[in-house]
């Protein structure tokens, strides 16, 4: 690649004039600064971002810590967010969190030594050990939480109004009709009891009581389909079965509805069924699963603009929290429009 020196040489002037012409400093003339710019163009010239860095005192890279790659709703976020950050000069540095965490390599000082000026995280189901926890807080950039996050860790915080969503999910299936109400889901992470949160305190506030035995705690630990579907099986093989379930996310309510019909129950007709996430296997399922739009999109852009704000202002992004509104999205496992009140 073409350096500044050797367009100097092309252009007749020197390499500090070069520097300053590609950087419309006003002592160029603009004459000369058309000239250079069009040999920078021609020989396909790049600024030499280690050097860039040292005079900025930014490395114009963001840290990703994730681990699901092949989760749509995680894809969805961080594309969103990747096209915030990619306009303002940012790349992408993503590490798989649980590989790392396994192998008791240093996940965050890949980011250290990097100089990330900032980091997105995806953070596991389980919070992490006090060394990771330490290796976080010592980051000399701003940190941002996705969707979930832990007690006690005042880091900055973008996802799902998960409270208003659990909330609402209740209020449907009362309106379609469901007296004898069931809530499956994941207690152990923060979006899980969130959710959980929000439908007991609206049952509660509907003077709704509920079965414990219509409560059912998968794992968030590791998604096991065939461990998930033997215990709805034994729980549709109950005797005292609900007639409405709130599932927390789509992946549980699409299981719910397969063991549901394998048990004889018909859907929405005998059982009504309410998941979270409006991922695609929401509508390719038969019947469709009426779900809650968490908006990744904007989840994904709301992150990205934080960060930049918090990395260009130098703000400290500790203890900010912004919650995403989630939306109806009615579909066949359900028996009443969500536009009616």
């Amino acid at each position: 690649m073409i350096s500044l020196k050797e367009i100097g040489a092309l252009c007749g002037v020197s390499e500090s004039t070069v520097s300053k012409a590609l950087k419309d400093h006003p002592a160029v003339s603009a004459a000369t600064k058309e000239k250079v710019k069009a040999v920078a163009r021609k020989h396909h010239y790049q600024p030499n971002a280690n050097v860039q860095g040292i005079q900025s005192g930014r490395s114009q890279c963001i840290g990703v810590a994730i681990n699901n790659f092949g989760d749509p709703y995680s894809g969805a976020i961080l594309s969103a967010a990747q096209e915030i950050l990619h306009d303002s000069g940012y790349d992408l540095i993503v590490i798989p969190w649980d590989l790392m965490v396994g192998r008791n390599e240093g996940i965050f000082d890949r980011f250290a030594c990097r100089r990330a000026d900032g980091v997105l995280l995806f953070p596991t189901s389980k919070v992490p050990d006090a060394k990771t926890i330490s290796q976080l807080k010592g980051l000399d950039s701003p940190v941002i939480q996705i969707d979930q996050s832990w007690d006690g860790e005042e880091f900055g915080y973008v996802g799902s109004d998960n409270h208003s969503g659990g909330r609402d999910a209740i209020r449907l299936l009362l309106r379609g009709g469901c007296s004898q109400i069931g809530i499956i889901g994941y207690p152990g992470v923060s979006s899980g009891t969130e959710r959980l949160a929000g439908a007991l305190n609206e049952l509660a506030n509907r003077k709704v009581e509920i079965n414990p035995k219509h409560i059912l705690e998968l794992s968030s630990e590791k998604e096991d389909d065939e461990e998930s579907c033997r215990l709805l099986g034994e729980y549709f093989s109950s005797c005292d079965k609900p007639d409405g379930i709130f599932c927390f996310n789509d992946r549980i309510g699409v299981l719910a509805i397969k063991v549901a019909k394998k048990h004889g129950l018909s859907i929405p007709d005998e059982l009504q069924v309410v998941g979270f996430g409006n991922l695609p296997v929401s509508f390719l399922n038969a019947p469709s699963l009426t779900t809650f739009e968490q908006q990744p999109h904007l989840i994904g852009k709301t992150a990205g603009q934080m960060l930049l704000d918090c990395i260009n202002q130098k703000n400290n992004v500790s203890g900010k929290r912004v919650e995403i509104a989630v939306k109806a999205v009615r579909r066949e496992s359900t028996s009443i429009s969500v536009a009616e009140k």
